[in-house]
């Protein structure tokens, strides 16, 4: 019966062959949707009314995660994401226990002297999913707020992000309060790099600059069509190694 998540997923793919893509990426000065994540952590990004956001990515142990967003509303999306490991191959396939859920309310909007602002939920981790602790490699941000504010200047936009947020993937003696930034730099006209701080709260109570997550991301544009990021967690090797991992996203429309 698990395998019938294998099924949702095959479909959803084949059904993207199909898709009439009607924005450009959202990496570069011609980026026509906006950034929903800094590199791991959420933006104040938001969906195009009645379009969905279709995100897949890949990274270690064959681990391959699918997320689907819809914007029924204006400034309002939600979906729900979905990891699997071992998914290509011969191994036993690891389903996460549930799947995420995501929803975000944009409570204001961009202006010449101020931040838009989003709060939301998205409980979906990344990496592997431990069945034994219940957690990702990489928790998920749980509730958050996020600010973001972009500027034009002489070599393209820039992006500044700030957010705060609390996870409940930890156990509950090690939940806190967490914060995190980061920056958003396009070069030419369909690439962008991303630079994300996160004080990672839980495991850094004492907020030590190089015991936080430094996540890299390195983002281009594919023929204005979709965007693909290659993402770089933990660039100070805080848990055991660099996470690599691959995501395609795009602007959509499924329905």
């Amino acid at each position: 019966m698990k395998y019938y998540k294998i099924l949702i997923a095959v479909i959803i793919l084949f059904n993207v062959q199909d898709i009439d893509i009607a924005y450009a990426g959202s990496a570069g000065s011609n980026y026509t949707f906006e950034t929903m994540n800094i590199v791991n952590m959420p933006t104040a990004g938001n969906i195009p009314l009645k379009d969905q956001y279709l995100e897949l990515y890949f990274s270690q142990n064959s681990c391959l995660g699918i997320k689907v967003l819809d914007a029924p509303f204006h400034n309002f999306y939600f979906g729900i994401a979905e990891s699997a490991t071992n998914f290509f191959g011969d191994g036993d396939i690891t389903f996460q226990k549930y799947p995420g859920l995501i929803a975000n309310y944009r409570i204001l909007n961009e202006g010449k002297y101020y931040p838009a602002i989003g709060i939301g939920i998205n409980t979906q981790g990344r990496g592997n999913f431990n069945e034994a602790t219940d957690e990702f490699n990489f928790n998920s941000p749980g509730l958050y707020l996020a600010m973001s504010k972009s500027f034009l200047w002489s070599f393209g936009y820039f992006g500044l992000h700030i957010g705060t947020n609390y996870s409940f993937e930890p156990n509950s003696g090690n939940r806190k309060v967490n914060f995190y930034f980061g920056i958003e730099q396009s070069i030419a006209n369909k690439a962008s790099i991303n630079l994300e701080y996160d004080m990672n709260s839980p495991e850094n109570p004492g907020i030590v600059f190089n015991k936080a997550l430094l996540n890299l991301a390195l983002r281009y544009s594919l023929d204005d069509r979709i965007t693909i990021d290659l993402n770089f967690l933990d660039l100070f090797n805080t848990k055991s190694s660099v996470m690599r991992y691959l995501r395609l996203e795009g602007d959509v429309r499924l329905f």
